[in-house]
């Protein structure tokens, strides 16, 4: 009887996994890290079914077996697990670190220039003086771009900080929308627009804030101001955005 009731928690297990909560469809949204937990799903399933049978012929056959079991269960945990975590917590300051490795490893993966971009632009820490704290992300099943932004009210010594390291890292600078170059690029004056709304659309921040940030400073890379960072020293905010097409 035991046996048999172990086979039907497999079974529906198998079942929630694959079409009742689909962790083939919802692992999408984190897909660079959600592939390695499909794979140990996959293996760790396989195990457990071929182990299954002949489990009482082996030496220490139960062990081994509640052993794959366990790792099954893991893996299948892994495939909702960084979905999750980069949907919600939006304003939780204790999960910025792991929101911050599900998004850049579950879009990025662990290696490229794409990744190290993103940790030049979204600090890997939070300043120690952080209010209004506000991170979204947003994964591959974003009917629009999978993206993320990071918002906070600091202090001015952290903003002048920041003010230091992205003139160093961004190719331009504008002040009350006007441009200013910081890198030998030259920039024609008639293509001069209102860099502040575009900021705000691709930020999607809302319009009141338009007011709040009218003095504000705005960092860019080349032409992509979809990606870029938005530093306030009146009223201390800091918004770094980043969009992805698909």
């Amino acid at each position: 009887m035991e046996k048999y009731g172990f086979k039907i928690l497999n079974v529906i297990i198998f079942l929630l996994t694959f079409f009742v909560f689909p962790a083939w469809y919802i692992c999408i949204n984190t897909s660079s890290i959600s592939f390695y937990f499909i794979l140990g799903t996959i293996v760790f399933m396989i195990a457990t079914w071929k182990f299954y049978d002949d489990v009482y012929d082996i030496k220490n056959g139960r062990i081994i077996l509640n052993c794959f079991r366990v790792a099954l269960i893991l893996c299948v945990a892994g495939l909702y697990l960084p979905s999750m975590v980069i949907s919600h917590f939006d304003h939780t300051k204790c999960m910025y670190d792991l929101k911050w490795l599900n998004y850049a490893h579950g879009l990025y993966g662990f290696s490229g220039e794409r990744l190290e971009y993103y940790k030049k632009l979204f600090p890997e820490k939070l300043p120690d003086e952080c209010e209004d704290y506000e991170y979204l992300t947003t994964g591959w099943l974003n009917h629009r771009f999978p993206g993320s932004r990071l918002m906070f009210r600091t202090d001015e010594e952290t903003i002048e900080r920041y003010a230091e390291y992205y003139t160093g890292f961004c190719d331009k600078k504008y002040y009350y929308g006007i441009y200013d170059e910081i890198s030998i690029e030259d920039y024609e004056s008639e293509n001069t627009i209102d860099e502040l709304e575009r900021f705000m659309y691709w930020a999607k921040l809302d319009d009141k804030w338009r007011e709040e940030f009218e003095n504000a400073e705005i960092y860019s890379i080349g032409s992509h101001i979809r990606e870029g960072v938005l530093l306030d020293k009146d009223s201390g905010y800091v918004v770094i955005t980043i969009d992805e097409p698909k």
